[in-house]
C-alpha cells in the first residue's frame, strides 16, 4: 500500500511540475523550490525533476535564452540580466555563454533606452548627467555604454 501512495505522489509532483511548465519556462532551481514548498518529499521532487530534465522538458538553457531576449527588449543591460539569472540559480558559466550567443550591441541599445526615458537632449548640467547615469546603472548597463550619450 505504501509503494502505491509513492508512486501517487511522483505522480502528483510530476503533474504540478508540468502545470508549472506548461505556462512558461521555470530554471531547475525555481522548479525545485516551487515544489518544495508544495511537497514534503525533497528526495521525490528532486528525482521528478531529473526526469523533466533528462525528458529535456525542462531545460536551464532554453530558460536563459528565452529570459536573455525578453530583458533585452525590456531595455535591460547586461550586468542586471546576469544579477537576475543568478538569482533564479543560472550557473555563471551558462549565463554568460548565453549573452555572447545574441551579441547585442550594449551601446546602441543603452542609447535607445536613454532616449525613450529622457528624449534626444543632451545634459546641460552635472546633476541631470548623474540622475541619467544613476537610471542606466540601475537598468543593468555599465558607464562604458552610455559614455558617448552622457558626454562623460
Amino acid at each position: 500500500m505504501e509503494q502505491c501512495s509513492i508512486k501517487d505522489i511522483k505522480r502528483e509532483i510530476r503533474r504540478v511540475a508540468m502545470s508549472h511548465l506548461s505556462r512558461r519556462e521555470y530554471t531547475r532551481h525555481e522548479l525545485v523550490v516551487r515544489l518544495n514548498e508544495r511537497f514534503e518529499s525533497p528526495e521525490d521532487v528532486q528525482e521528478v525533476v531529473e526526469s523533466l530534465i533528462f525528458k529535456g522538458l525542462q531545460s536551464d538553457r532554453r530558460f536563459t535564452e528565452s529570459f536573455i531576449r525578453y530583458r533585452i527588449q525590456k531595455g535591460f543591460g547586461p550586468i542586471r540580466i546576469r544579477k537576475e539569472l543568478q538569482e533564479r540559480g543560472v550557473e555563471e558559466n551558462l549565463s554568460a555563454a548565453s549573452l555572447e550567443v545574441f551579441e547585442p550591441d550594449w551601446e546602441h541599445n543603452a542609447t535607445e533606452v536613454l532616449d525613450k526615458k529622457f528624449g534626444k537632449a543632451v545634459c546641460e548640467d552635472f546633476k541631470e548627467t548623474a540622475k541619467r547615469a544613476r537610471f542606466m546603472e540601475h537598468r543593468g548597463f555599465s558607464l562604458e555604454h552610455c559614455q558617448k550619450r552622457l558626454n562623460l
